[in-house]
């Protein structure tokens, strides 16, 4: 069983403020989230910083971190540092536009879980505009998993940083994962970048000659907002 106040919320940003917006906003439609903990790593360039002002809005701890050097696509780093900095025993790790139910997590609080594994949820897209759910669908890098856990698997690798794509293939291949009969809400605000995973494919080929390749650069603490 998992107390919601042993549980951290993970996930990058990247320039998109109304997509933060939006998401933390869902996250705090019940006051059974309140327990929750986030951590938010800022991986896009510094001339775009996290709305501190906004999260402090907001009734959740949030430690808001933020990397020393820019390269695109570099969320595995933003992913390893949060990790590093998380103090609870069970993190959810997502992507800045999915979020789980006040429900889902009741449910989360009662299941008995093997600390020695990754648990996936089904994703459902949720049409905000038109109040309705469409397809559903499993996602690869959103998943339940305690910190202990995700270190001795040795957390992403950072050889992915700078190209966008198979990071989290490559790290899911060394983990034990489990699906849930639980679902996260999807819904995506469009952006900007333009993704060719062509160069990550080449490194995922190749991956088996190469070593894990972690916390190869600096980061800052930027805000830590609530208790």
């Amino acid at each position: 069983m998992i107390n919601l106040k042993d549980l951290t919320v993970i996930f990058n940003y990247h320039k998109d403020k109304k997509q933060l917006e939006f998401l933390m906003n869902q996250w705090g439609r019940s006051d059974k989230q309140k327990h929750l903990n986030f951590i938010v790593c800022n991986t896009g360039p510094k001339s775009d910083p996290i709305d501190i002002d906004f999260l402090k809005k907001t009734k959740f701890n949030i430690k808001v971190l933020e990397l020393d050097n820019y390269k695109p696509f570099n969320m595995p780093l933003g992913k390893n540092v949060s990790v590093k900095e998380c103090i609870t025993k069970w993190m959810f790790i997502t992507d800045p536009d999915r979020f789980l139910s006040s429900d889902c997590l009741d449910k989360i609080t009662n299941l008995t879980l093997d600390e020695d594994y990754a648990y996936d949820f089904q994703d459902f897209y949720y049409d905000v505009d038109n109040d309705c759910i469409l397809k559903p669908s499993w996602h690869p890098n959103t998943f339940l998993i305690t910190k202990n856990y995700y270190e001795s698997v040795s957390g992403y690798n950072e050889i992915f940083c700078g190209n966008y794509g198979y990071d989290d293939t490559e790290f899911r291949s060394r983990m034990k994962i489990a699906r849930l009969n639980l679902h996260t809400y999807h819904h995506h605000l469009p952006e900007d970048r333009v993704r060719d995973s062509s160069k990550n494919l080449e490194i995922l080929r190749k991956i088996k000659f190469m070593p894990i390749y972690n916390f190869t650069d600096t980061y800052k603490i930027v805000a830590e907002i609530g208790n």
